[in-house]
């Protein structure tokens, strides 16, 4: 997600039309939120597991906090940068919309094929989720 926005944000820049302040702060602020939600998670679930592990040699702890933090770091920075582009998709009629949903359709130009493959899993009720769980009724809409 983090390229997607990145994109965004580079081609909303070229174009000539001036950003509106609400789309230079919420561009501004996505950055800021990642980072801060990727620390808060890895410092958190750094000191539960140092805390957590003190019967254990402190190399072997030491390992496992800095893993452990980030991992959760990553998480969170990930569920972050999802709920940014939530917010951006659900802002109805804006040009970071538009330019989002745009940049969704360039990256796959196959949507046929696509809606074709979820209608006959959904048919046949094999919907597993693939080996990360992702369910392609969420991916679609992002795509459409």
């Amino acid at each position: 997600m983090a390229e997607a926005l990145f994109e965004l944000e580079q081609v909303l820049i070229s174009r000539k039309e001036a950003l509106t302040s609400e789309e230079a702060k919420l561009l501004n602020s996505w950055k800021q939120n990642a980072v801060r939600d990727f620390g808060i998670g890895a410092t958190g679930a750094s000191i539960a597991t140092w805390l957590v592990t003190r019967r254990l040699n402190n190399l072997i702890r030491m390992n496992l906090t800095v893993g452990v933090g980030f991992y959760y770091g990553i998480r969170r920075f990930a569920k972050c940068l999802d709920s940014e582009v939530e917010q951006i998709l659900s802002q109805h009629g804006t040009r970071l919309q538009t330019g989002l949903a745009e940049m969704y359709c360039n990256v796959s130009p196959n949507i046929f094929s696509v809606k074709l493959f979820m209608t006959t899993i959904e048919q046949t009720g094999q919907n597993q989720g693939g080996a990360f769980g992702i369910s392609l009724r969420k991916i679609l809409p992002l795509l459409i």
